[in-house]
């Protein structure tokens, strides 16, 4: 069924809400059926509770998102999952029998240890140790970061991971405004291109299976396969360059930058993203990032960005400093407008 008027990401929500729903439905109808043969409801509860929240997951990353776990880390995710809420149920109701605290405070307590556990093992453990993804139509991949790390961290991350990814977007859409054509430079297995508004958008990024997987996904864009360092497209075309997380990634920003200018508009805009390794904050959050998440790009920084380098760079290259915005004061969204000839 196709929804005339919503983008991919906003079919994919729909998807995701009307799987839900059935797979809920059929929660409450196996609760009916084994406490109508005598079943106690808490070992009701302990199997399907932990069983409908895999299945949903499961049915909602293969039909909405197109990916198809690995079989040992679909198995991980599934007993890491079950032991999370198991960890949930046991211990409310533990609390509950055997402590006098009020019965919020025994949920807010239980739900805090779940998110724990999910973010510390279930999280780190399946998708970034076990980070085996197969794409429909492509080999598997056995790389060291994940292709899809993007996709992965966007929608299916632990809490922290998809509220930094998506205040990323967040701030990229807010310092880009509204400027056809748009192109995302380095655009990876990003969902941000596909959430921008406009009919001219083009992703490019190196990696052939990140541009296939992207083309199948967001038939609103154009993917490429490009070198941020020498791309193959035309001077003072794009209304909007977007550059998210690469420059710390490059030996040499400075050529980078100098593309991103030489194919934004005169009066158009340059939106660069980057951690600014400047600050404490990014500095503790870089050695928890290499422990959490062995698989992600940690060991790929090789320049360590901040302000004022990026800007001093930029301004070499006809880039004047706009705005900088912050999530959580250590990771940049910094917009350039590029001087009139």
């Amino acid at each position: 069924m196709q929804f005339k008027g919503l983008n991919v990401y906003q079919r994919h929500s729909l998807g995701m809400i009307g799987l839900g729903l059935l797979v809920w439905l059929g929660y409450f109808a196996a609760v009916e059926i084994l406490l109508r043969n005598s079943i106690h409801y808490i070992q009701a509860e302990l199997f399907l509770i932990p069983f409908t929240w895999v299945i949903g997951y499961f049915l909602n990353t293969y039909f909405n998102i197109h990916q198809l776990p690995s079989i040992r880390q679909f198995i991980t995710f599934c007993g890491l999952s079950m032991a999370g809420w198991w960890l949930f149920i046991v211990s409310t109701v533990v609390l509950i029998r055997y402590t006098e605290f009020p019965y919020l405070a025994i949920l807010v307590f239980s739900a805090g240890l779940k998110g724990s556990f999910n973010v510390i093992l279930q999280q780190a453990i399946t998708f970034n140790f076990y980070s085996g993804i197969k794409v429909k139509g492509e080999n598997e991949w056995t790389g060291v970061v994940d292709p899809l790390y993007d996709q992965h961290s966007f929608y299916h991350g632990n809490v922290i991971q998809r509220w930094w990814k998506r205040k990323i977007a967040s701030h990229v859409m807010e310092l880009a405004g509204m400027g056809n054509p748009i192109v995302d430079v380095g655009c990876g297995s990003s969902p941000i291109l596909g959430m921008m508004r406009g009919k001219d958008k083009t992703g490019v990024d190196l990696d052939n299976l990140k541009i296939n997987y992207m083309r199948e996904l967001d038939k609103g864009s154009t993917y490429v396969i490009g070198d941020i360092n020498k791309l193959d497209l035309p001077d003072s075309h794009f209304t909007t360059v977007i550059c998210i997380e690469i420059l710390e990634h490059l030996p040499n920003p400075n050529q980078a930058i100098k593309e991103l200018a030489r194919i934004c508009k005169p009066g158009g805009r340059v939106i660069i993203a980057a951690p600014d390794f400047s600050t404490i904050r990014w500095s503790i959050i870089e050695v928890l990032y290499g422990l959490l998440i062995p698989n992600g790009y940690h060991d790929d920084h090789c320049t360590k960005t901040d302000e004022q380098m990026i800007t001093n760079l930029c301004d070499l290259n006809g880039l004047k400093h706009v705005k900088t915005l912050r999530v959580f004061g250590c990771d940049m969204v910094i917009r350039f407008d590029k001087e009139m000839d």
